[in-house]
């Protein structure tokens, strides 16, 4: 049986690994390698070949995956992300609650309860949109479905660490563009994601098994395995930026990874984009529940945009919770 992206059923129990084995050529294999691993974050020998064919689909090919200029990383906020939310926020006021622990959700015929560590909320509606092996972690009465308990079950979060190396003025641009695969463990991406008046920011993707390695070196130590490689392509300044930050985001107890929910090989609960279909008055989000570029900011707002709508259309509606 083929799949919708043309790739047979059978690949689902087929890992990256595996395949990438086959390829012919040590520095070719290893350029796939690292390519896979910081596209997806996930552990090669616990991706399926399928989950994998499907993402690239949903993700407009790996020609936008991997492109700057014209492709998924091209633009950037000169501020930062979380300026967004912030202001967000800033304008609702109170209404926003950050720092609750949501650890239950009781469903009844009127709403939802909603419970946290920080006390008790009632709602008509309510929206989830953290990632199924996060949200593993809220209880549900009743209990979830056979099908959405598996999608918690068999899923996890990829490992990724990230990285930027803020200088007074991206001096590299001088000679030209700063933007590396480096095959040397551990394999990374490095993009220039400064401003355009500067200052300069070096920002480096490492992603899977090596990505859980660096957790076991000091702060020091991976600036210099990170950053040394680099001197030959943009000189010895780049060993001595202004400050230094970085994060492990498979530490992070509330995301639990990145960038995207992975499915177990031979599962196919978690395979993009993951099924959305409310549950009573409980709605789903999140960017790996986007029809299209999963993993993605896009994919978030989009995600976003969907679940407030289906909510809004059923109070509207008075659809019988």
């Amino acid at each position: 049986m083929l799949s919708l992206t043309g790739t047979p059923e059978r690949w689902n129990d087929t890992t990256v690994d595996a395949c990438l084995r086959k390829v012919p050529g040590r520095v070719s294999r290893r350029l796939l390698e690292v390519i896979a691993s910081i596209s997806w974050t996930a552990d090669l020998d616990r991706y399926s070949v399928h989950a994998m064919a499907r993402m690239v689909r949903q993700q407009g090919g790996l020609r936008t995956i991997l492109s700057t200029r014209g492709g998924a990383q091209d633009s950037l906020l000169v501020e930062g992300v979380g300026t967004l939310t912030d202001r967000l926020a800033a304008e609702l006021g109170a209404r926003v609650r950050t720092g609750h622990r949501v650890t239950r959700l009781v469903r009844d015929e009127h709403g939802v309860t909603v419970h946290t560590d920080s006390g008790t909320f009632r709602a008509a509606r309510t929206i989830v949109t953290v990632p199924p092996p996060v949200a593993a972690r809220i209880e549900h009465h009743p209990p979830l479905p056979a099908d959405r308990a598996a999608l918690e079950r068999n899923t996890y979060m990829g490992s990724v660490y990230k990285a930027v190396a803020v200088f007074e003025r991206p001096f590299w641009r001088d000679r030209g563009r700063a933007e590396f695969l480096v095959l040397d463990s551990p394999g990374r991406a490095v993009f220039d994601t400064g401003s355009p008046g500067g200052p300069g920011h070096l920002c480096t993707l490492v992603a899977g098994p090596e990505a859980r390695a660096l957790d076991d070196l000091g702060a020091e130590e991976r600036r210099q395995a990170l950053l040394a490689p680099l001197v030959p392509h943009l000189g010895p300044g780049v060993l001595k930026p202004v400050s230094w930050h970085e994060k492990a985001w498979h530490l992070d107890e509330h995301a639990g990874g990145g960038y995207v929910v992975l499915p177990e090989p031979g599962t196919t609960e978690g395979i993009s984009p993951l099924p959305h279909t409310p549950l009573g008055p409980v709605h789903w989000a999140g960017t790996e529940t986007a029809d299209e570029h999963g993993g993605y900011l896009e994919g978030a707002i989009a995600s976003g945009v969907r679940a407030a709508r289906e909510v809004a259309d059923a109070l509207a509606a008075g659809v019988p919770r």
